[in-house]
């Protein structure tokens, strides 16, 4: 039975009279209990030159990404020698400019994987390589070493699923330095981080807790879209928006789900399952 006043959005194609091909999303709304209308109403929009930019978008990030992946690479390897050399001769202020220079390589690079894995959702091509790891210890080794990057946060571990899962180890170490990542991002004037596991028989849940801006209701709707970024009146938050989304497929495609839990002015908290 369809429920009163819900949408239902649709996309499909119509072939034009001219023999072209064109791109309709509707979106249906049941009115059927408003005795004005008594009916279901149908709104039709021609999304033609919108998908066609679109994937026109997708197509140079994705031939964007896989060009810069090879200089980023030489880069990071020259990055490297230099580092040796500085510090075998005990130049310590290029040792920390060129350590510093790594720092912003690996982020370019993280923004460059980003890009390809958007890419790869969008075609349905983001691959999972599952196997069986404690999960426990797998957060374990990867807060130690997201605490070594943070020099602020003190980032509390307290895990207590105590089970083995079957996943791709790497993409949860992405989901999880994700989360790490936005907690400490956005919570500027907070010095702790809170991560934690629990499990009952059917799924494994983790949290990531920070004590930063928040967001607001309105907000949490939009969090795990493409593109979307926080803002507020103080700071300027880096990134291109596509993270959480990631994550959010990383976990779906787990099986498993998202939940947030945030107030403005009072912190977040992320969730995940996994079964």
């Amino acid at each position: 039975m369809a429920v009163a006043n819900k949408k239902v959005k649709a996309e499909f194609r119509l072939r034009h009279k001219d023999g072209s091909y064109r791109d309709i999303e509707a979106v249906y709304v049941n009115l059927t209990a408003d005795h004005r209308i008594g009916g279901i109403v149908a709104n039709y929009h021609d999304v033609t030159q919108q998908r066609t930019l679109e994937r026109h978008r997708e197509e140079f990030i994705s031939i964007a990404s896989h060009e810069l992946k090879t200089p980023i690479t030489s880069l990071k390897g020259y990055v490297q020698i230099m580092q040796d050399m500085f510090s075998s001769v005990g130049d310590s202020m290029s040792t920390e400019l060129t350590n510093k220079l790594d720092v912003q390589v690996d982020r370019l690079n993280n923004l460059i994987k980003d890009l390809l894995d958007l890419t790869r959702i969008r075609h349905g091509q983001l691959e999972m390589r599952k196997s069986n790891f404690e999960i426990d210890k797998l957060i374990d080794e990867t807060v130690a070493e997201l605490q070594l990057a943070s020099k602020k946060h003190l980032i509390v571990a307290d895990l207590k699923a105590g089970k083995k899962i079957n996943a791709d180890r790497e993409r949860i170490v992405q989901v999880l330095n994700n989360l790490v990542s936005n907690a400490v991002k956005y919570s500027p004037r907070a010095d702790k981080i809170i991560i934690n596991s629990s499990a009952t028989e059917e799924i494994i849940t983790i949290c990531v807790q920070d004590f930063g801006i928040g967001i607001s209701a309105e907000t949490q709707k939009k969090i795990f879209d493409r593109f979307f970024r926080l803002y507020d009146n103080k700071h300027s938050y880096p990134g291109l928006g596509l993270g959480l989304h990631i994550a959010s497929e990383i976990v779906k495609q787990h099986s498993g789900s998202f939940s947030v839990k945030s107030e403005p002015g009072k912190g977040s908290i992320f969730c995940f399952t996994l079964p």
